[in-house]
């Protein structure tokens, strides 16, 4: 997980990545205070647990909309093949609820990057 905070210093915003879910794990893990050092001015500073937050994750975000828009043009030239070829109007609203696939993988994706940062951020120590 990619963690964030601002340099005490210069005011940077500060990026390392660690591999717990909450600030109590955290905590448990690397103590109250951690000691990170600034890419910019260099500074180390120690930081507390409060200070710290994370982000939605830009990856996860690119990668639900591309499940969403490859796997709706993909189901739709299927809708369109189907049309074309059958006419039988159950086959088309039997293929239309494939639309929901890619909706629901691209709602799952969105809600669980959600529920990781409100979960992290949430967290008070």
């Amino acid at each position: 997980m990619r963690l964030f905070t601002k340099c005490k210093s210069c005011s940077s915003e500060l990026m390392f990545i660690d591999y717990n879910e909450t600030r109590v794990d955290f905590a448990k893990n690397r103590g109250k205070k951690s000691l990170l050092s600034c890419n910019k001015c260099y500074n180390k500073r120690e930081y507390f647990v409060n200070e710290i937050y994370t982000k939605e994750s830009k990856i996860i975000e690119i990668l639900a909309y591309l499940i969403l828009l490859i796997g709706t043009l993909v189901i739709g030239c299927f809708i369109y093949q189907s049309y074309l070829t059958s006419n039988s109007f159950k086959t088309i609203r039997a293929s239309t609820f494939l639309l929901g696939v890619p909706i629901s993988i691209f709602i799952i994706l969105k809600r669980q990057d959600k529920l990781r940062v409100r979960s992290f951020n949430n967290t008070y120590f």
